[in-house]
């Protein structure tokens, strides 16, 4: 599998923090991208 056949492809990230793991290749698996995004945002 290559990375633009992953997950979170498909998924764009609005917090800074996750933006930059996902860029950075940090995420592989995850089952609940927004709230993981969403508990960076509140901080």
């Amino acid at each position: 599998m290559t990375h633009s056949e992953t997950t979170t492809d498909q998924f764009k990230p609005r917090s800074p923090v996750l933006k930059t793991l996902v860029e950075r290749g940090y995420v592989n698996q995850a089952t609940d991208l927004a709230g993981l995004d969403s508990a960076f945002e509140e901080g």
